[in-house]
Order: structure tokens, then sequence, then C-alpha cells
């Protein structure tokens, strides 16, 4: 009986981030952009911005997220 009150009070310290959880998926396609290079036979220069500029964002957004986490 005791371990089913700790089991509930446990899930109870849950907390659910769905905003961060999408932007995980975007971030995390941003990251594979960044050594693919998906644009580079279309645009060169929207290829240069989307893995120069844009993409570079995905690094540090899971780097600060996990910290986050961590506390």
């Amino acid at each position: 009986m005791t371990s089913s009150l700790s089991l509930s009070s446990a899930q109870a310290k849950v907390k659910q981030f769905p905003a961060v959880d999408i932007a995980k998926f975007f971030c995390a396609i941003l990251v594979v952009a960044i050594h693919v290079n998906p644009l580079s036979d279309v645009n060169p220069n929207l290829s240069y911005f989307l893995q120069n500029y844009l993409a570079r964002v995905a690094v540090p957004f899971f780097f600060v997220w996990g910290g986050v986490f961590m506390l």
C-alpha cells in the first residue's frame, strides 16, 4: 500500500512541456540540416543562410533545455 502512494506522488511531480517537445522536433531537423546541407543544389544563398544562421539555433536550444531539465 505504501509503494502505491509513493508511486502516485512521483507521478504527480512529472511535468510535461508539449511546446518544448515540438521545438525539440524542429531543432532535431535543423541539426540534420547543419550536417546535410539540403538546399545546396536549389539555392546556394538560401543554403548558406539555413546552414550558418537559422540552423545554428538548434544546438544552444538543446544545451539550455538540457540544463533546465537537470534541475
